[in-house]
C-alpha cells in the first residue's frame, strides 16, 4: 500500500485538492503527503480540513508554497483540532496572517498529537505569537516550532519567552528575520539563562549580543553565560543557553 506521496507543483489548484482531501477520509495507509506549490486556496485548506476529521492515520502533511488565506486555514484548523494522528504540519508561505496563526493556536487547545509546526512566512504576527504563547503554556506535545519571518516585534519575542519558562516540551523554536529587537531577545535571554528547562531547547535566529549588552556584560563573561554553541545551520545562527 502507498504510504508517502509527493504532489508538489502540479497546479492541481482548488478541484484537485479537493479531490485529494476526499480521497483521503476513506484513505487507511498513506501516511505522509505533500502538496506544495500547487495553488491551493480556502476551498481545499476546508476540505482538507474536513478530510483530518475523517483520518486517522495521516501523520505528515505539508501545503507550504500555497495560496491559503486565514478563512481556509481556520477550517483546516478545525479538523485539526478534532484528528488525533498527525504530528507534523508544515504550512509555509501562506497567508494566515494574525487570523490565520491565531486559529492554529485554537486548533492546539485541543490536539494532543502534533509535534512539528511550520508558520514561518505567514505574516502570522504579534497576535498569533501571544495567542501560541497561551497554548505553549499548557501544551505537552509541541517539539518544534517554526515562525520565522512572520513580523515579529518586541512584543512577540516577549509573548513566546512568558510560554518558554513554563514548557518544559518545546526543543526548537525558529524565530529567524524578525524584528524583536532588545525588549523580545532579553525577555528570552532571561529565561534560557535562569530556567533549567531550558537546557535542552534550541532557539534558532536571535540576536543574544542584544541580550549580552543590556545586561552590560563583556564579551569575556559570555563564557560565563554558559553559551553552549554558536554556529550556523542552513544560514541563520543557533544558539543553545544552558539554565543555571
Amino acid at each position: 500500500s502507498l504510504v508517502s506521496l509527493v504532489l508538489c507543483g502540479i497546479g492541481m489548484g482548488d478541484e484537485g485538492g479537493g479531490t485529494i482531501a476526499h480521497a483521503l477520509s476513506y484513505n487507511s495507509s498513506l501516511r505522509s503527503l505533500d502538496l506544495g506549490f500547487n495553488w491551493l486556496e480556502n476551498q481545499a485548506a476546508a476540505d482538507l480540513g474536513a478530510a483530518l476529521v475523517a483520518n486517522s492515520h495521516l501523520q505528515a502533511l505539508q501545503l507550504n508554497n500555497n495560496e491559503m488565506g486565514a478563512k481556509g486555514v481556520g477550517l483546516l484548523a478545525a479538523g485539526l483540532a478534532l484528528n488525533s494522528a498527525l504530528t507534523a504540519l508544515a504550512l509555509s508561505c501562506n497567508a494566515l496572517g494574525n487570523k490565520g496563526g491565531t486559529g492554529m493556536a485554537d486548533a492546539l487547545r485541543t490536539n494532543t498529537t502534533l509535534v512539528h509546526l511550520s508558520l514561518d512566512n505567514t505574516g502570522s504576527g504579534d497576535a498569533a505569537a501571544a495567542a501560541l504563547a497561551q497554548v505553549l503554556v499548557l501544551n505537552t506535545t509541541l517539539t518544534s516550532l517554526n515562525l520565522a519571518h512572520c513580523l515579529l516585534s518586541d512584543a512577540g519575542g516577549q509573548s513566546l519567552a512568558g510560554a518558554l519558562k513554563p514548557n518544559n516540551t518545546l526543543l526548537r523554536l525558529d524565530l529567524s528575520a524578525n524584528a524583536l529587537g532588545e525588549g523580545g531577545v532579553v525577555a528570552i535571554g532571561q529565561v534560557l539563562r535562569h530556567w533549567p528547562f531550558s537546557e535542552d531547547l534550541v532557539i534558532l535566529g536571535v540576536a543574544f549580543s542584544l541580550y549580552w549588552a543590556a545586561l552590560g556584560l563583556p564579551a569575556e563573561e559570555e563564557a560565563e553565560a554558559q553559551i553552549l554553541k554558536s554556529s550556523l545551520c542552513y544560514g541563520f545562527s543557533i544558539v543553545h543557553v544552558l539554565g543555571r
